[in-house]
């Protein structure tokens, strides 16, 4: 994407959904798969943190991640890259002091963040099938 005020072009590197929050890692100095996944984890433990500063605390089971990264072929064509188990898992931290992993989904994989069904892929079958769900409840 384009930055509307600088007009610097940004790639998004990462979606994280934490407790009804999505965090986006864009850095221009990530140069490896590692990198990508330190800043990931840098962000989720400090939004985690300031969380548990304020009296709040995230829920493992409602947080989620994508590790997005793409594979060049031959023809010139990319693809998305499967990043499971190539890397450590990122955790978000807990009220007693510990750490709790989270899910890490496919970039297709849809969730539904903030009321509406994304993934990185930009694919939108689901959410597409949730509207017409939701006009065909409301004309019955």
């Amino acid at each position: 994407m384009t930055s509307p005020i600088t007009r610097v072009l940004i790639d998004t590197m990462g979606v994280l959904y934490v407790d009804d929050t999505d965090l986006y890692i864009m850095d221009e100095c990530i140069k490896s798969e590692y990198d990508l996944w330190y800043e990931t984890q840098d962000a989720t433990t400090s939004w985690g943190k300031l969380l548990l500063a304020t009296g709040g605390a995230l829920k493992p089971e409602k947080c989620f991640y994508y590790l997005v990264d793409y594979e060049w072929q031959d023809d010139g064509t990319w693809e998305y890259a499967t990043l499971d188990n190539t890397m450590p898992p990122i955790t978000v931290p807990l009220t007693n002091g510990a750490a709790a992993e989270i899910k890490h989904l496919p970039a297709d994989t849809p969730k539904k963040t903030l009321g509406i069904w994304t993934n990185p892929a930009g694919k939108c079958t689901k959410q597409l099938a949730v509207i017409i769900q939701v006009i065909k409840t409301w004309n019955d």
